[in-house]
């Protein structure tokens, strides 16, 4: 009970720490990340107007816009209510899929870099969010990994020659005694 409660303080003081010290800053580090892409966006929009896309441009531009509060709320909810409405609204599909088009289609190459570097922040914040539930994780693959590790064993003891078995597991008096009066 008492290393029961030893790691449960554990993982307290490591999600205070996490949730409450090092996440803001990440978070923070990223949104002057999208800072900084919607610039150079814009740079780009000054410096060519007439070979922009408009089209393209605002949709990144207001991709940008639209993320640079929300950071946190990129959590799993938010990755299984979206793969869910996906799946079921055709019109959301083509939707997205249209306007990847118009940006993919562009002809501006720094558009749509800036395109998929304000994708790739994203995608670290979503991580970072998920940060804080890695150290709940870790048990789990473990014990995962040795159930899978512990059947792969288990197929192969099963069948091992009885005389091998009795070599590597032998068994006592006392409690082939116990087998026999059980049968």
């Amino acid at each position: 009970m008492a290393i029961f409660l030893i790691i449960l303080m554990f993982l307290t003081i490591y999600h205070f720490i996490y949730n409450g010290i090092i996440l803001p800053s990440i978070r923070i580090h990223l949104r002057n990340k999208l800072f900084i892409l919607r610039d150079e966006l814009r740079d780009i929009k000054l410096i060519k107007r007439e070979n922009c896309d408009d089209k393209a441009f605002k949709l990144v531009h207001d991709g940008i816009n639209t993320y640079l509060n929300r950071l946190p709320l990129l959590t799993m909810d938010l990755k299984v209510s979206f793969e869910e409405e996906y799946k079921k609204n055709i019109s959301l599909q083509k939707e997205i899929q249209h306007r990847r088009s118009i940006i993919e289609n562009c002809g501006d190459e720094n558009l749509k870099a800036i395109f998929h570097k304000a994708n790739e922040v994203l995608g670290y914040a979503f991580i970072a969010n998920l940060g804080g539930w890695f150290i709940y994780l870790i048990p789990v693959c473990i014990l995962l990994l040795s159930i899978s590790k512990l059947s792969e064993l288990f197929k192969e003891l099963i069948v091992i020659p009885s005389k091998e078995a009795n070599y590597l597991m032998p068994v006592s008096k006392a409690a082939s005694n116990h087998v026999l009066n059980a049968c």
